[in-house]
């Protein structure tokens, strides 16, 4: 069983860095994560090198031996060089052998449903992805976690037949009725086979209920696909719980996202920290094709947590903004924003010398930073593998298939778990 196979070997390996998986940025410098997490052999190499030039761009792994050999095993076990799933560059030639199966012929314009390119390429991909690993037509679309209903809009149109969207979010579903009435009044299209639930999901919902209630006819339950483009954490958990006992659904195509959110694992003991989980969010395509260095706050975020503690402040959350020009004025911005009295803030002169106290460690921020950023892929591959390994455990004959479906320098969140009966 390749996947089981595969996520074997993730989970070694994020067991051996458990350290860096679990740590927080914020905790650098008062828990000398440095020195506690970082293997000996490589961290002497680093600091050799950082004696010669502290400027170093550390993105050139060239530079370490250590480094470029933790690279290539954290890049081996990304999903995306693992052998079952199917990569983007491989599905791109994949579905363009199979476009003529939108019945649709009519091709659909991106500015007549309200989307931007980032949104476009997702639901696009999405649709071409379902036409082709589709092995028999379906009678119903169910978009659980629908949102402003770009993807059932988008995919009532192409294939023509109904789609029912159910997003728990009061605000989400009267912006999807909203949009349909803009899009309406500006494009002619009113997407008459959608029918907009406001109602919240769990792994008991039952659908066929649902459909009943919507769709009067009751001819559109035998033989229904459940999608969800980005659903948010514990969401995709009920998904594919629901997914393996309802006989109607007969296919199921998911995008996971907000892994922070999710609560626990299907297969994985013990559960992720939510440290862990929040690394698996970060985009490692992003950030390496960056051409300035590591975002200048984090390391005033870490010299900041030094002074939280001095002033006895413990588990606060500063959130992101805030100046970035110093020290000092970010770190009046953040104690103003968590409620320190002026009286208490140290004087411009305090925060510039502790900085200065600091600011030699920053290259050892950066590295870190960067040593976390290539183990975020792995994480991630694990919490979908672990998805996948629990849809193939519950049934044999789901046979699910996890598939890059977006551009990952477009989309992080682009892995999809698709499985039929």
């Amino acid at each position: 069983m390749p996947y089981e196979e595969h996520l074997t070997n993730v989970l070694d390996l994020i067991g051996k860095y458990q350290n860096l998986v679990d740590c927080h940025l914020v905790d650098f410098i008062t828990e000398d994560l440095w020195d506690k997490f970082v293997p000996s052999s490589m961290k002497l190499e680093l600091e050799g090198i950082a004696s010669q030039d502290p400027k170093t761009d550390w993105w050139k792994t060239e530079l370490s031996s250590e480094l470029n050999s933790f690279k290539k095993l954290t890049e081996s076990l990304k999903l995306s060089n693992c052998p079952e799933v199917i990569n983007f560059n491989s599905l791109t030639s994949m579905i363009s052998k199979t476009e003529n199966r939108e019945r649709n012929t009519v091709p659909l314009k991106q500015e007549s449903f309200f989307m931007k390119n980032k949104k476009w390429h997702e639901i696009d991909r999405f649709s071409k992805a379902i036409a082709h690993f589709m092995e028999n037509d379906f009678d119903l679309i169910i978009d659980a976690g629908s949102g402003k209903a770009y993807l059932s809009q988008y995919l009532s149109e192409v294939y023509g037949i109904p789609a029912l969207a159910i997003e728990s979010s009061t605000s989400h579903y009267n912006s999807a009725l909203l949009r349909k009435d803009l899009i309406h009044q500006k494009y002619g299209l009113s997407f008459p086979k959608v029918c907009y639930v406001n109602e919240s999901i769990n792994e008991m919902t039952d659908y066929s209920s649902l459909i009943d209630v919507n769709f009067l006819d009751g001819n559109n339950k035998n033989n229904a696909i459940l999608v969800g483009l980005h659903t948010c954490g514990n969401l995709t958990h009920a998904m594919c719980k629901s997914f393996i006992y309802a006989k109607d659904i007969k296919c199921l195509c998911i995008v996971p996202c907000c892994y922070h959110l999710i609560t626990n694992s299907f297969t994985i003991e013990p559960h992720f920290s939510r440290n862990a989980r929040m690394l698996a969010q970060q985009s490692l395509e992003r950030i390496s094709c960056k051409t300035e260095p590591m975002c200048e706050k984090l390391f005033y975020r870490a010299i900041l947590q030094v002074l939280l503690r001095s002033l006895e402040i413990d588990d606060v959350k500063i959130g992101r903004g805030g100046p970035s020009s110093d020290f000092p004025n970010y770190a009046n911005w953040a104690l103003n924003k968590v409620g320190v009295s002026s009286k208490q803030i140290p004087s411009k002169e305090c925060l510039e010398h502790m900085y200065k106290t600091y600011v030699a460690e920053q290259w050892k921020l950066e590295v870190f930073h960067m040593l976390r950023m290539y183990l975020a892929p792995v994480v991630e591959a694990a919490i979908v593998l672990d998805m996948a390994t629990f849809l193939k455990q519950s049934n044999d004959s789901l046979k699910p298939k996890i598939i890059q479906l977006f551009d990952p320098a477009v989309s992080p969140r682009n892995y999809a778990i698709i499985a039929t009966k």
